[in-house]
């Protein structure tokens, strides 16, 4: 109904542009008639504008790494303290966000477990480095769910906290084109596995592999046990980049929801790799 009434307000004004000038009525018509086809084309192409995709990153282990006093002055890039807790963001962390930002139409929400103004404190100061890096652009994120957005599913205090409360995405999200992106596999609502992307297992912050040495002794269990390991989860927000432009540019071509061609490519791309194993 809106596009129909601005489409008959432009007409309107057309008419009076051109009666005050004494075009005749003949010249009148063709010229309604062009007004008419161009406010079609618009509202043709309002009505078939992709829908938003929502890409929702998780924070503790996905944008921010727990960090050590050590590795934090061996290697202080990146690093930031908040509530006397030392962290540093991940690899690739402001590159991928930017260009994930500058999709039409992508929106970027973040879903972590941690206190409301915790994670307000972190996402601003992302943006704030974000920003200061693109400066041609003002980035802004959608929204920020915490804590108290959580679902709990258990009262079992023996259990973990991602088995006692869940994400999900249903509540502030449409299911056919939201993900999350969570180094916890198991941490969004059951019956929405489909909306997830892990990470793959994490590790303690070690910016270089030869810090080795600095690594806390009782965190050692968490250690990358080689350098190929250590590799990838330096690179895992890369991996988790190129998987959702390609769901996107899928989506793009062949009418599928973005969720249904990040489950193809995912599977298309276990099917490979299993061909090298």
């Amino acid at each position: 109904m809106v596009p129909f009434l601005k489409s008959q307000s432009l007409m309107n004004h057309i008419k009076a542009l051109v009666q005050s000038v004494g075009f005749s009525d003949f010249k009148l018509s063709i010229l309604k008639t062009v007004a008419a086809f161009f406010c079609i084309l618009l509202v043709a192409a309002k009505a078939f504008a992709y829908p938003p995709i929502d890409i929702v990153f998780d924070l503790d282990w996905t944008i921010i790494n727990p960090t050590t006093e050590a590795m934090a002055e061996a290697v202080p890039e990146n690093t930031i303290r908040i509530d006397e807790k030392l962290y540093r963001f991940s690899d690739h962390t402001f590159e991928v966000l930017s260009s994930l930002h500058q999709i039409p139409d992508v929106r970027i929400s973040y879903f972590s477990g941690g206190a409301a103004e915790r994670n307000h404190t972190v996402i601003k100061a992302i943006y704030e480095k974000i920003n200061l890096l693109y400066p041609n652009n003002n980035f802004k994120f959608n929204k920020i769910l915490s804590a108290t957005n959580l679902t709990q599913v258990s009262a079992d205090l023996d259990l973990k906290f991602s088995q006692r409360y869940k994400k999900d995405l249903s509540a502030h999200f449409d299911l056919n084109n939201a993900v999350l992106v969570d180094d916890i596999q198991k941490f969004i609502l059951p019956g929405q596995e489909k909306n997830m992307l892990w990470l793959g297992k994490t590790y303690n912050d070690r910016p270089l592999y030869q810090l080795a040495p600095l690594e806390e002794p009782a965190d050692t269990a968490y250690s990358a046990p080689n350098e190929i390991e250590w590799r990838r989860d330096r690179n895992k927000l890369l991996i988790i980049q190129q998987t959702i432009l390609k769901a996107i540019e899928l989506s793009h071509k062949n009418g599928l929801s973005f969720i249904e061609n990040l489950q193809r490519f995912q599977s298309h791309t276990k099917i490979c790799s299993s061909l090298f194993l």
